[in-house]
């Protein structure tokens, strides 16, 4: 009798015990489903980021996602980093990331499709795994034709330019410009040029071509003398004849002999 109380003791410490570790085991499991959703939201925001989506954006589509797996998240946009939390409902726990801006290159395409995806967990209830592997597809998805975009954006300004009231020339030299502009951004962002410095250059290079002698010509400013003109007196006036008006100056703007 003695033997079998003191195995029921036993196996009452046993079962105590793995009681304690099943409770530990869905502790650990919590923490790691909170961890991996953290890392998958603060890449997405990088990326986002990194595409040219706005702030707001970024916070709306992040926190959308967030609620859906029923987490708070608080979010701190910086210009190259996006510092994410997320904490569980209950605000038992959080987990906290710094992720690096994941795509270095504006495209609206990564941005709309991006977009779509939070929808898309947020209407379809997607899990964890099915938002990987549809958020893996969209970074992956080869741009589109860069000669396509180009064409696709001289055309575009050009309209934009006869909607206005422009003329045949005026959308000829629009259309130039923006060849030159957008040719020279696309060279710059495929060589990673700093992109203050890229929007720099082509803001330059897509200034409308001018005749030489224009841009050399330097203007001069002159003051002549105003012509005098007689007026005539006034009738409560006691001078016989006619009154001078004040002496007055005139500013004229011309341009001197060019040296180009």
């Amino acid at each position: 009798m003695h033997s079998s109380r003191e195995s029921v003791a036993v196996g009452g410490n046993e079962s105590e015990r793995c009681g304690g570790r099943s409770v530990e085991v869905q502790q650990s499991d919590a923490d790691d489903q909170l961890m991996a959703e953290c890392e998958f939201l603060a890449d997405y925001a990088g990326h986002l980021l990194g595409c040219g989506a706005t702030c707001i954006r970024i916070e709306k589509n992040v926190g959308r996602i967030a609620r859906t797996w029923r987490r708070k998240v608080v979010m701190n946009i910086m210009p190259r980093h996006v510092h994410l939390s997320l904490i569980e409902e209950d605000g038992r726990a959080s987990r906290t990331i710094i992720a690096p801006m994941g795509y270095r290159m504006i495209s609206f395409d990564l941005n709309t499709q991006l977009s779509r995806l939070s929808w898309a967990i947020a209407d379809n209830g997607l899990s964890l795994d099915e938002a990987r592997k549809e958020f893996g597809r969209i970074v992956t998805t080869r741009p589109a034709n860069r000669w396509w975009v180009l064409f696709a954006a001289t055309l575009a300004n050009s309209a934009f330019c006869e909607l206005f009231g422009g003329d045949i020339v005026a959308m000829l030299v629009v259309a130039l410009s923006t060849l030159c502009g957008y040719y020279l951004k696309q060279v710059l962002v495929k060589a990673k040029v700093d992109p203050r410095a890229v929007f720099a250059a082509c803001a330059f290079a897509s200034l409308p071509p001018t005749d030489c002698s224009g841009l050399a010509r330097r203007p001069t400013l002159r003051w002549r003398r105003a012509s005098s003109t007689s007026f005539p007196a006034s009738r409560s006036s006691t001078r016989s004849a006619t009154c001078s008006p004040p002496t007055t100056f005139v500013l004229t703007v011309g341009w001197s002999t060019p040296w180009c």
